[in-house]
């Protein structure tokens, strides 16, 4: 990455070797960090040990570190003996010290051993002797406070972070999420739950499930509808929920979404981002994605992964260690919880020529490795081991680099990954080279592309070329998609090589390109589905973009296809995914249509609804059941019993399992009469004074504020325009009617607000026995003759306050609450 002379005059052999500048610390350990000699350090850094005179097996080693055996003095030039927490890791045997503070930019640190780090075996099992290891130093040099700044800066952020976290989980329900996740957290989703089912009813079309799925009510506006290019071929697809976050270009201000979606396109959870992006600031590619550990991950809005469980909360938020940046590409989580990211190194102090330009501001990357408590555990940083990468960007034919800070990057790492023997996969696009690095001793094991490949190419294979998502799986099979920017005319593909690590050559044995070719400039991933399958992600940025996810067989059949429009997505994959939502199913009415629309997003496990409505809010009546096949179902209630048009009625759905057992239930949905004033809005249009000639769009929620009744369009006469209106009775100056007939509203403590938002009138009066709120011109006043057309406004047992708080009139003779009825009533159409 930078020439021989600007690491201290250290060769690249030297590095490969291990430590053998310092005979005592290579005798002792196999890893140190920060490297002997290294500068440009993070004012930030951890320090850390690994021995290396270890016994191994295929669990790890069969020896185990002291703890209070490890005793070290820590020392800066400037900022003098330092305090710092001691750590064992648990693998027993890396040594971690968290410094307490930043160093001083530009200092010089030394490290001091003491004799006595004393390494025991395990269990006498596997034998072995007690072994302890001599005293040893060595020093390194903190970064220039040119070069600092990013470090800094890059604290700053994770200390927000980590407010905003504490703020997060302290309000959280822990019982009831635990209580939820262990119903679940054993099954197998696929088997036992049938959460893969099928969404597109049969002989329907991708276009019209897009159609159904932008008509959801319990949807954002904004919500990214998916376009099926190719329906799933049955029984060729493999299981699982297809995990991504759609994007958009950076110059389009929007609201990213993350989705996991069935392979109709049909959602199964969804999360919006609050802010749009302005530009770069505050996009991002997400890298949403699943992990080995089963949790979902992805860059959050306030930088670094957030980490969600089943409940879809976040558990853990990683940022990298010692003040490097959040590097957005990837980040992988094993199935022990230990993490391996990358990170953004800047440095503003290199001096070189490329093109003829002048290059000071240089982007370097780090790969972190943290234990599942999120102690650093190894670091390898480019700057150290890849000497000779300035010359062979200089040499190169390829594009510019800069990035959009003015820092050339001249690597630009875009994955990486664990390697089955235990080392480190990483893939630097600009330099169309993947290398594997020795976990242990931090070497650089091989090069694979790019103008210094340790390996040929059998055949006339092009080799990659500005490659994205490269994995290294068992029997030395390579993954990698091959954007191919470099060749002319560019096309992009999925390609498997077969390593050979003796003699060296990747034999190509698989791949797949899309008929006619596609070119996806940047972005993009391939990997292996369960049954055998195979997804690649085409990319491209929009304007030119491909389709985000492709599922083809071995033999080369694309069995599905899917796309978003406008828009694109750095890579999609599909995942055996169960979701137990910590949040209440949805429910909301459309009160044009007079239906109810209800969901609950994320929920993988749920067999069918009920939905429930009553005038009572404890005993409501069984509507219907639906079994559930989609994100969101809906029933009609206009001309049925339970209609809201002119009632006040209680609704809520639940959630069933497949073991029949309810759920969780949505929040109680009140019909819109019940907040519109009741009783005191029933009147003919001739009879209505308008409460909104002022502003004819007036929305619910002001008009209730001025004390007047709301219908929207369809339940108004006055087509097209929200009509808002003052209760019946009142007189046309719009003050209440008074005298005799007023039928009391009120109760001990109600305020002028109350009573009006009642529907009531409100005077406030000195005469005795006179209501200050009540129902205006006889409203409440029933005779023989019109008591038996009387509407029940209440239930058995109702409180008169209920009674009053509803807009209607509560009987203390007859202990009624009722709604009294005319032939002038407004008309039953919604």
């Amino acid at each position: 990455m930078i020439s021989p002379s600007f690491v201290c005059g250290r060769n690249q052999e030297n590095i490969l070797r291990g430590y053998s500048e310092d005979a005592r610390i290579a005798s002792h350990f196999a890893y140190i960090h920060p490297q002997p000699e290294e500068s440009f350090v993070s004012p930030f850094t951890s320090i850390i040990m690994r021995p290396g005179a270890l016994l191994w097996n295929d669990q790890g080693p069969l020896q185990q570190v002291v703890r209070e055996s490890v005793e070290v003095v820590i020392e800066g030039e400037q900022s003098g003996i330092r305090e710092a927490l001691t750590t064992i890791s648990r693998d027993n045997v890396t040594i971690v010290f968290d410094v307490g503070g930043a160093f001083v930019p530009g200092e010089r640190v030394t490290v001091s051993v003491k004799e006595g780090i004393t390494l025991v075996p395990i269990d006498q099992q596997h034998g072995g002797e007690r072994e302890v290891l001599g005293a040893f130093s060595w020093r390194f040099t903190i970064a220039s406070r040119r070069t600092a700044v990013h470090y800094f800066r890059a604290m700053r952020e994770l200390a927000s972070t980590r407010s905003m976290m504490e703020a997060r989980i302290g309000g959280a329900g822990e019982d009831e999420k635990n209580r939820l996740l262990t119903d679940f957290k054993h099954r197998d989703a696929r088997r036992e739950l049938g959460v893969y089912w099928s969404s597109l009813p049969e002989n329907s079309t991708a276009t019209a499930k897009q159609r159904v799925i932008k008509a959801y009510k319990t949807l954002p506006e904004d919500y990214p509808a998916v376009d099926v290019l190719v329906p799933p071929v049955k029984g060729k697809t493999a299981d699982g929920f297809i995990v991504v976050a759609p994007l958009r270009h950076p110059d389009v201000s929007v609201h990213q979404y993350l989705l996991i979606i069935d392979e109709n396109g049909e959602p199964i959870w969804f999360d919006r981002f609050p802010n749009a992006n302005d530009g770069w600031n505050g996009w991002s590619t997400r890298d949403f994605k699943v992990q080995d550990n089963g949790l979902l991950s992805y860059i959050s809005a306030t930088g670094g992964w957030s980490v969600l469980d089943h409940s879809y909360e976040e558990v853990r938020h990683i940022r990298p260690k010692n003040g490097y940046i959040t590097n957005d590409h990837d980040m992988k989580i094993r199935e022990d919880n230990h993490v391996l990211l990358l990170a953004y190194d800047h440095r503003g102090n290199v001096n070189f020529l490329w093109r003829g330009t002048q290059v000071t501001n240089v982007l370097g990357f780090v790969v972190q490795e943290l234990d599942d408590e999120d102690n650093l555990v190894w670091q390898w940083n480019g700057w150290d081991h890849m000497h000779g990468a300035m010359q062979e960007i200089q040499n190169t034919t390829g594009q510019g680099f800069f990035d959009g800070e003015g820092f050339f990057d001249q690597l630009h790492a875009n994955s990486v990954a664990w390697t089955p023997d235990g080392h480190v996969l990483v893939s630097l696009r600009h330099l169309s080279q993947i290398i594997k690095i020795n976990r242990k001793t931090g070497a650089i094991m091989w090069k694979l592309g790019g103008i210094d490949s340790d390996f040929s190419f059998e055949g006339d294979d092009p080799g990659p070329s500005w490659q994205h998502d490269a994995r290294l799986h068992a029997g030395g099979i390579l993954t990698v998609f091959d954007n191919g920017s470099e060749r002319r005319p560019p096309w992009s593909r999925a390609v498997e090589y077969e390593l050979d690590q003796k003699k060296m050559v990747a034999k190509k044995i698989w791949e797949y390109r899309d008929n006619p070719d596609r070119f996806g400039v940047a972005m993009g991933g391939f990997d292996y589905l369960e049954n055998g399958n195979l997804v690649v992600n085409f990319a491209g940025v929009e304007p030119d973009t491909n389709p985000f996810y492709t599922e083809v067989t071995r033999r080369g059949e694309k069995v599905l296809e899917l796309s978003v429009e406008p828009g694109m997505a750095y890579r999609a994959m599909k995942y055996p995914w169960w979701g137990v939502p910590s949040t209440r199913p949805q429910l909301v009415m459309d009160e044009k249509n007079a239906s109810l629309h209800f969901s609950w997003n994320g929920a993988t496990h749920i067999h069918e609804w009920r939905v429930y409505g009553g005038l009572d809010p404890e005993t409501r009546d069984l509507i219907t059941s639906i079994p559930k096949k989609q994100f969101e179902h809906s029933i009609l209630l206009a001309e049925t019993p339970h209609s809201p048009v002119n009632s006040c009625l209680y609704y809520r759905v639940e959630a069933i399992d497949i073991e029949h057992r309810v759920n969780r239930t949505s929040a109680t949905l009140l019909s819109p009469w019940c907040s519109s004033l009741g009783a005191m809005c029933l009147m003919d249009d001739a009879e209505k004074e308008d409460c909104a000639e002022d502003k004819p769009s007036l929305d619910a929620k002001e008009c209730k504020s001025r004390g007047c009744c709301y219908r929207p369009p369809a339940a108004s006469s006055k087509d097209g325009v929200p009509w808002c209106f003052r209760p019946r009775q009142r007189a046309p100056n719009g003050a209440c009617a008074s005298g005799r007939g007023r039928a009391n509203a009120s109760w001990k403590g109600i305020r002028r607000e109350q009573c009006v938002a009642q529907g009531a009138c409100w005077r406030e009066t000195d005469e005795v026995g006179v209501p200050w709120c009540f129902h205006a011109g006889d409203t409440c006043r029933q005779t023989d003759t019109t008591r038996h057309r009387a509407i029940d406004c209440g239930y058995r047992g109702i409180h008169p306050k209920e009674c009053i708080s509803r807009g209607c009139c509560w009987s203390s003779e007859q202990e009624s609450c009722s709604l009294p009825t005319a032939d002038n009533a407004w008309s039953s159409r919604f």
